[in-house]
């Protein structure tokens, strides 16, 4: 047996335990296939079948189980006769997504009981990440760059690990933009960083939910222009970066092109929700007003202060009843 018969992936970063996983499926000499599942739904018949069936055309699969800290005691005692022999082309992950308290993984006394588990823990069949965060950061900051044969400026390191979210799938798509803009580049300076939108208390999506609430709109007025964007065009070129990236979500979900939108499935419901709610006319109008306040930023036609305050009275208009 050249891999184990099954794996517990402990970490609160889906991305991570996603890399993970394929990095173990990359190891193997044969091509393996992932089917992922979730816990908190209710697992359907298709989930049991890829557990024990044999592949009939002949390829193997890895079984994903995610957020499988919801399972009930009664669920976990349901695999003990599934995981109880090894099947050559079945190979079953449970990941336990939850939160970390005090530097260490929660485990469900339930599954701390199961022989499996304990057999698990006993062959070093279980991953764990505490996930990024400030501390870990600058590691994967450089390990990314090294993998570009690059390296970060002594300034440029120390921007990046205060504006890049300590998330993976977040990071993920910040850095793969930076790899656009260093492409010639044998080092990564704070100049490059510019283009990275992220922001950690700015919430985009939140941001057009408020507007559609008339009751939310004076106090995201106030954090906006006051709080968070406090009339600096470093501040509201990111935010206005962020606001044209959720604006192309939303017109794909609209347009019936969800399968190129990768979300958390309860936060693609809710957006899919709103765009079907605006329209594609709506949409294509807040990417028009988005543009049109970076362009009055970037041309210093306007300041960050007023091309913000015409956007959002622009916007409310777009919004209101």
């Amino acid at each position: 047996m050249s891999r184990p018969g099954f794996c517990f992936c402990l970490c609160p970063d889906s991305e991570l335990i996603i890399r993970h996983i394929q990095s173990l499926l990359r190891q193997q000499p044969e091509t393996w296939r992932m089917k992922m599942f979730w816990a908190d739904e209710e697992l359907p018949d298709a989930f049991w079948e890829a557990l024990s069936l044999t592949g009939l055309l002949g390829h193997s699969q890895a079984v994903v189980l995610r957020k499988a800290e919801s399972l009930l005691s009664a669920d976990w005692k349901k695999f003990n006769p599934v995981l109880n022999r090894f099947r050559p082309q079945v190979w079953p992950f449970f990941c336990l997504e939850q939160a970390w308290s005090k530097g260490q993984a929660k485990i469900p006394a339930s599954l701390q009981k199961q022989t499996f588990f304990r057999l698990a823990k006993r062959r070093e069949w279980i991953w764990q990440s505490p996930g990024i965060n400030r501390q870990t950061l600058r590691e994967h900051l450089k390990a990314w760059a090294r993998s570009l044969n690059k390296t970060f400026s002594r300034e440029a390191l120390a921007l990046a690990e205060n504006i890049m979210p300590q998330d993976g799938a977040g990071l993920k798509n910040e850095l793969g933009k930076l790899e656009l803009l260093v492409a010639e580049a044998p080092e990564i300076t704070p100049r490059h960083l510019q283009a990275v939108s992220f922001q950690p208390d700015m919430d985009s999506f939140a941001f057009l939910k408020a507007l559609q609430s008339p009751s939310d709109k004076t106090a995201l007025w106030r954090k906006l222009l006051r709080d968070q964007l406090d009339s600096s065009r470093e501040t509201a070129l990111p935010f206005l970066g962020l606001m044209l990236w959720e604006a192309r979500q939303l017109w794909q979900l609209a347009a019936g092109d969800a399968d190129k939108v990768t979300l958390p499935p309860q936060v693609k419901k809710d957006k899919a929700r709103m765009a079907q709610k605006m329209g594609l006319k709506k949409i294509a109008l807040v990417w028009s007003l988005v543009m049109e306040a970076e362009a009055g930023i970037k041309s210093g036609t306007a300041s960050s202060n007023q091309a913000m305050e015409m956007l959002i009275s622009r916007l409310m208009n777009v919004f209101a009843p």
